[in-house]
């Protein structure tokens, strides 16, 4: 059964829409952030494997740099917040 009633679906996120948020709760934080706390920090019932996917992404276009820390990854933007900005609005 569909939690949506008739003639009501989810709204649908402008492309690259999800990588702004997450690069600008990635680039809020005052230290290098853990897949987990983005994830709770967007608050949107996310999977943790989605917000994976989007900051590997975020990482291979070199918006965000990967830390390793322990077993993990500690995430942390790649630029100065002036800099994402310029980026963003030329892509």
């Amino acid at each position: 059964m569909s939690k949506y009633t008739a003639g009501e679906s989810p709204r649908r996120r402008a492309h690259g829409e999800l990588e702004t948020e997450v690069l600008g709760s990635v680039a809020t934080a005052q230290e290098p952030v853990t897949i987990s706390e983005v994830q709770a920090a967007l608050g949107m019932g996310l999977a943790y494997t989605t917000v994976h996917t989007i900051l590997t992404r975020l990482v291979e276009k070199g918006l965000v740099e990967r830390i390793r820390s322990g077993r993990g990854h500690t995430y942390q933007p790649a630029h100065m917040a002036a800099q994402l900005v310029a980026q963003q609005m030329q892509t």
